[in-house]
Parts: C-alpha cells; sequence; structure tokens
C-alpha cells in the first residue's frame, strides 16, 4: 500500500530535515504504522494517501479509545497523522488534510509526584563520596536536582558542555538551552573529576562526562536503577525515577520564588502551558497548609 511508503519518505524528512530525536522518530513511526495497519485491516479500499478521509482517521481514534488506550496515546496518534498530512499536503501528494477540523481528545491534567525537600537533602546525601562511584553518583544526582535536565540528556553531557557558571544542554529537537550552575553542583562535578573519572575509564579516553563502572559511558537505565538503590537505602517506599527529580527541581524552584517562565526556559518546555502544571502543585500545596492550619480551616 502506497501509505507505507510515504510514512518512511516522512520519517526521513524528520530525521534529515528536523534533526528529532531517535525516540522521537520511533514514536512517529509506530504511530502512523499503526494507522495505517489499522485501515489495512479494515478499508481495503484505501489503496494511497489521498484515499485517506477524516472518517478513516475519527474511526481510528475512536478504535483507540475502545482499546483502553489513554487520551495522552490517543492525542500523541492525532499529532503524529496531522505532521504526516500536513508533510503531504506540502509536498503536493493530497489536495486536502483529512485531520482538518479533528479535535485532540481531552486529557485530564495529571498533577505529577515530587520528593519532598527533606527526601531530596536525604537523596543527595545517600552516596559515599569516598569511594569512586559514590563520588560519580553524588555529581549526577546533584546535577540532576541542581538543573532539572531530562536523565537522557545527563547521560548524554560531554565536558565541553561544564562551563564556569552554566551547563549548555543539547535538548529535544536538538536545540541547545543554557541552565545555570549552582555552586554544590559545580562542588560535586569538580570532585568526580578530579578523583573519580579517570578510575572508571580505564586508561581509556571518552568525550563523555559521566562514566560507568565498565569504562563506558552511564546509561539511563544504569542511572534509574543506582537511583533506586538509593532511594530504597534511606527509607523512600515508592518508586524514585530519574524524572521525579525534574518535578521536584521545577516545584521547588517555584516555591522558592522562582518565575515560570524562567523554568519552562531551563526545563526546555516549547510551551508555557506543560510548566503551568507546577503551579497547580503549589495550589494544593497551600490548600493543605490552610486546610491543616488555619483555626477556621
Amino acid at each position: 500500500m502506497g501509505l507505507a511508503i510515504e510514512i518512511d519518505e516522512f520519517l526521513l524528512f524528520l530525521s534529515t530535515e528536523r534533526n528529532l530525536t531517535k525516540n522521537t522518530l520511533l514514536s512517529y513511526g509506530a504511530d502512523l504504522r499503526k494507522f495505517e495497519f489499522f485501515l489495512r485491516q479494515k478499508y481495503k479500499t484505501v489503496q494511497s494517501v489521498s484515499d485517506v478521509s477524516k472518517s478513516h482517521i475519527f474511526e481510528c481514534i475512536v478504535s483507540l479509545a475502545k482499546s483502553g488506550l489513554s487520551t495522552k496515546t490517543q492525542a500523541r496518534m492525532l499529532s503524529a497523522l496531522r505532521q504526516f498530512f500536513h508533510f503531504l499536503l506540502r509536498e503536493k501528494k493530497i489536495e486536502i488534510d483529512p485531520t482538518f477540523g479533528i479535535a485532540l481528545p481531552l486529557m485530564a491534567k495529571t498533577i505529577p509526584d515530587i520528593l519532598s525537600i527533606e527526601e531530596v537533602e536525604r537523596l543527595l546525601q545517600a552516596p559515599d563520596t569516598n569511594t569512586i562511584l559514590g563520588c560519580r553518583d553524588a555529581a549526577m544526582i546533584e546535577l540532576l536536582y541542581a538543573t532539572g535536565v531530562r536523565v537522557s540528556e545527563l547521560c548524554n553531557l560531554q565536558q565541553k558542555d561544564l562551563h564556569e557558571t552554566y551547563l549548555s544542554v543539547m535538548g529535544k529537537g536538538r536545540k541547545e538551552r543554557i541552565i545555570p550552575l549552582g555552586e554544590i553542583a559545580k562542588l560535586r562535578i569538580q570532585d568526580y573529576l578530579l578523583n573519580a573519572r579517570s578510575s572508571l575509564l580505564k586508561k581509556k579516553s571518552h568525550a563523555a562526562l559521566f562514566i560507568s563502572q565498565q569504562g563506558k559511558p552511564m546509561t539511563r537505565q544504569g542511572f534509574w536503577k543506582m537511583l533506586s538503590i538509593y532511594s530504597k537505602k534511606i527509607g523512600i517506599n515508592r518508586p524514585v525515577y530519574p524524572h521525579l527529580l525534574r518535578h521536584s527541581f521545577a516545584t521547588h524552584l517555584l516555591s522558592f520564588g522562582g518565575q515560570l517562565r524562567a523554568v519552562q526556559v531551563m526545563l526546555g518546555h516549547k510551551d508555557i502551558s506543560t510548566t503551568q502544571i507546577y503551579t497547580h502543585l503549589q495550589k494544593e500545596k497551600l490548600a493543605h497548609i490552610y486546610l491543616k492550619h488555619h483555626p477556621r480551616g
């Protein structure tokens, strides 16, 4: 079916022209091929992209809902289809965009979980900085909480990304952003560079900032596992994952007077509405304090 060929062309366009990350490309590819499979199974008459109608797309989204997939997954699928058909329209391979007028499914905004400041403090103190691995782990956890970077960004950092007062990070869509570095984070990194990194490299050379016990760049999975071990060690009896520290960074920064727009820039959010979720956490916190302490609460 022609649709499969057009999908491959679109993904190639995203890879070469838009510089999207591998994970984003895989996500687009999976959603579009799911749509193509849906059409092959249900509509034998759809032989090319020009045969796709609004009703085909609507029925595919409805089928996702009936299968129990979340509104977030449905919205992601529709977003992928929109970009795909916008591409085809621009390339003059279709005359009408079949996604036009189809609304995104309404998504309930979920309030992200966070660690308390006291839990973060205990987590930051958990690694034994007198050991090589503890020295590295302390630097990584401190840097993650101090900057709010994504775990993939943390593991992809190179020494050249470190500057005197800031960190340069290559985020989604190959967009670089600048994040201030606090004094404690700088001290942890300096300690790691002086006392641990060369030992972990085992006389090898690598551009990656953080090195595993095997002398290779740290992976997301390796960091996640390490974080889980430390959290259990200090008695946090719920899952602690890297993004939890990112949520905690944003929420705590806003708690102490940080500006929403500045937090948006540091997190690398394209839309400020994504960052605004952390203000809801503040409202919940204020409501809790009111009910707990106000005489008429």
